[in-house]
This record gives C-alpha cells, sequence and structure tokens, in this order.
C-alpha cells in the first residue's frame, strides 16, 4: 500500500460516498498502525493536496477525542 496523497484519495473515493466523514487512519484500516512514516507529517501532505485539486473532499476539522483531522467527501 503506497502512502502518497493521490493513492489516499483514489482509496477514499472506493471506500466512501458523498457525505461520508473519515479520519486517515479510518481509510486505511489496519495498515495505518503498521504506516512506518510520520503520520503527521503524511496528514499534512494530504490536506495540502486536497486543498490545491478538485478531488472532491474538504477537510472539516479536529476530531476533539482524537485529535485527528476530519475529512468528507464532497
Amino acid at each position: 500500500m503506497k502512502y502518497v496523497p493521490t493513492e489516499a484519495v483514489k482509496l477514499a473515493k472506493q471506500k466512501y460516498h458523498k457525505g461520508d466523514v473519515f479520519t486517515l487512519p479510518d481509510l486505511y484500516d489496519r495498515a495505518w498502525s503498521y504506516f512506518k512514516g510520520h503520520h503527521g507529517s503524511f496528514g499534512n501532505k494530504f490536506n495540502n493536496y486536497i486543498n490545491e485539486c478538485a478531488c472532491g473532499i474538504k477537510r472539516l476539522t479536529y476530531d476533539e477525542c482524537t485529535g485527528r483531522a476530519l475529512y468528507k467527501m464532497i
């Protein structure tokens, strides 16, 4: 599994529908715990990517309980 923003967007489009809200760990399921990179760095890259392209994903806010960014399919 590749941890690059373009692949994450493809995965989100396969897994979620318009209106669905998710976090990156939700998107990757168990594979997220095996990810050997820096989760925050990947999150920043993903956020920058979705802000630059019209890919149908919008960042909402942080989940106060988990501290993770929430994304929504639009």
